[in-house]
């Protein structure tokens, strides 16, 4: 859909009295001033002052919403029957959901008769409806094409006016439906978290990239996809084939109550049709249960969900698969995971040339240079103690300088060493405190190194200064030495004890303290500056490092909340636990987002969206 950034003008707009960056209340002499209708939609398009402070106003309300929307998940008793969750003698009783969660009827607000509702809901609807009639009054501003009827007309089924529907159609779908509670229109409100792409206008971003990469990648994409897909229907149909008369892949984790508990799917019998009859272990087939129990692998639709997973390079029923199923299994991991990541490797590098394109290549970015906080090069002229241990600690140039920096890094090493040797309990006493003896004595070689490291920061241009040495202290580098000691140092006036085995359970403190002596490795930052170098790479990359983030966001909690929708009356207790509440789901949709699949007994809909998640999200 078109639209206008900081530096356009809508067709109908005179530029001469307009432009987008001018103030509202900036009009040359002699131009005549905006319409009303200009003003509003300058002022929706954050164009003018008072715009902008509505903008915000809009993300923080979003913003608002979604984390309502997320805790309110929290608060459902059906769901979630942990004490602090109830209305009566819970956190959060009539009142916060009357306010912000509209979980109930009856929570204050049913003389409305508006149905499940709060508060933050009905503010919200209405700022929505208001902006979205106003958005509709001054289209033919953003574009001609809206102009008149027709043109509205041609409006309505845009983008971002099917988000600002999918925003507010769900209050009023409840309203007319007010009997009923809906699931579905509750979730539709997640798609407020789209309104965002048209607060932050570079959100799109990502929309109108993904078009871009697959213009540009469409002819060796569709072969990738064909060879992805035929891939895909292969392993499928071998699982099938191995699978689908293992009494081990027999399922009976959505079995009806009146199944045992440790049911032995060893005496079922699955049939030439697949069919899973397990009478012999005592959960018979009924009229309202005409398969309780079923093999995972009784069909290849069924077959494809797993084989897709295995894909996706995750293996969660490895252990059940007979030994020609772990034949396939291996057969898949070696060769088909690399065939099938194809198409995934093709998007992410058509994804890497737009963004190159996108980029301004006329200010090449220089190479990355990190000092560690000193100036590079510098050298004392002052024949000074402060010029001599300036001199052997920050600029290494006298003799002996690189034989102390040897001895440090060594001690580093065999500090870290130590650790991990104090962490062993079968070790004597003996050794415990010959270790933490060791330790001491390092740390006071740390202690000393850092003071006079401190002492002589002066002799450096940067710190030659009042304050300089504790502006000296703050550096990164600084603060690793500092975190090599001073927790030692802590620990030993707090509890007056300088020999604390690791093995004394007693002492948390201490042997949380001995474990940040692997900070120290981080001093080793001297010579690699690979910490010190992340603010540049950040710097470089913001762009469009806050599109794949807010990117990332958007998909991880819109598909918590869908698969929060679709699995929390999950059959299976385990799934079910699992996705009791929208931060359960999104924890587990995280896992997924990463790659990972600790769960596979979805429903027909969870299938189809950790799918999604897997083929799309991810990348």
């Amino acid at each position: 859909m078109p639209f206008v950034n900081d530096l356009e003008m809508p067709p109908t707009v005179s530029t001469e009295f307009t432009p987008l960056l001018r103030h509202e209340s900036e009009t040359e002499e002699g131009e005549a001033a905006p319409t009303s209708r200009e003003r509003l939609y300058l002022f929706l398009e954050a164009k003018t002052p008072a715009g902008r402070w509505y903008e915000r106003f809009i993300f923080a309300l979003i913003l608002l919403n979604v984390a309502s929307f997320i805790l309110a998940s929290l608060f459902v008793e059906d769901y979630n029957d942990a004490p602090w969750a109830s209305r009566k003698h819970g956190l959060c009783g009539n009142l916060c959901d009357a306010l912000w969660f509209g979980n109930y009827r009856d929570n204050g607000l049913e003389w409305l008769q508006l149905g499940s509702t709060s508060v933050l809901e009905i503010g919200t609807v209405l700022v929505f409806s208001v902006e979205y009639v106003l958005r509709l009054y001054t289209a033919d501003l953003e574009d001609a094409r809206y102009t008149g009827l027709a043109g509205r007309l041609r409006y309505v089924p845009t983008f971002f006016s099917m988000v600002d529907l999918a925003s507010t159609v769900p209050f009023y779908v409840d309203i007319s439906l007010r009997h009923t509670d809906l699931a579905a229109s509750s979730f539709l409100r997640m798609f407020r978290l789209f309104r965002m792409m048209r607060v932050e206008g570079r959100y799109d971003t990502a929309l109108t990239m993904v078009d871009d990469v697959f213009a540009a990648q469409k002819a060796i994409l569709g072969t990738a996809l064909f060879v992805g897909f035929t891939t895909w229907m292969t392993v499928s149909s071998l699982y099938y084939l191995v699978e689908r008369r293992s009494n081990d892949m027999i399922y009976c984790g959505a079995a009806p109550e009146y199944c045992p508990g440790d049911l032995d799917t060893n005496l079922c019998v699955i049939d030439d049709w697949g069919v899973t009859n397990c009478t012999a272990a005592g959960c018979p087939a009924t009229e309202e249960y005409p398969e309780p129990c079923y093999n995972l692998f009784n069909s290849i639709p069924m077959a494809s969900y797993y084989a897709l997973l295995n894909l996706f390079g995750e293996f969660p029923l490895i252990d059940q698969h007979s030994s020609a199923g772990q034949v396939i299994g291996t057969l898949t991991a070696v060769v088909a995971v690399a065939v099938f990541a194809l198409p995934a490797g093709i998007i992410g590098n058509g994804f890497e040339d737009v963004i190159e394109k996108r980029r301004d290549t006329s200010d090449e970015p220089s190479e990355i240079v990190e000092e560690g906080g000193m100036t590079s090069g510098h050298q004392s002229p002052n024949a000074t103690p402060r010029g001599w241990w300036y001199n052997l600690l920050h600029a290494q140039t006298i003799p002996g300088a690189a034989t102390l920096d040897r001895f440090i890094n060594s001690l580093i090493v065999l500090t870290a060493l130590s650790f991990m040797l104090d962490t062993i309990s079968t070790l004597s006493s003996k050794t415990h405190i010959l270790l933490d003896s060791f330790e001491l004595i390092s740390v006071t070689v740390f202690t000393l190194e850092f003071a006079m490291r401190v002492y002589a920061a002066k002799e450096d241009p940067k710190y030659n200064h009042p304050g300089g040495r504790f502006a000296y202290m703050m550096t990164f580098l600084a603060l690793v030495d500092i975190l090599s000691f001073l927790p030692f140092w802590f620990e030993v006036i707090f509890t007056g004890k300088i020999i604390t085995p690791y093995s004394d359970s007693s002492s948390t403190w201490s042997n949380v303290v001995k474990g940040l002596r692997l900070l120290r490795i981080l001093r080793f930052e001297r010579y690699t500056h690979a910490f010190t170098s992340f603010d540049d790479v950040l710097a470089r990359n913001k762009d469009v490092l806050a599109v794949t983030a807010f990117t990332a966001i958007l998909f991880w909690v819109f598909f918590g909340a869908f698969l929060y929708f679709t699995e929390r009356d999950n059959p299976d207790e385990e799934m079910a636990s699992n996705y009791n509440t929208v931060p359960n789901a999104m924890w587990i949709t995280l896992l997924n987002l990463a790659g990972e699949s600790p769960l596979s007994q979805y429903s027909m809909a969870g299938k189809v969206a950790t799918g999604v998640l897997g083929l799309f999200a991810t990348g």
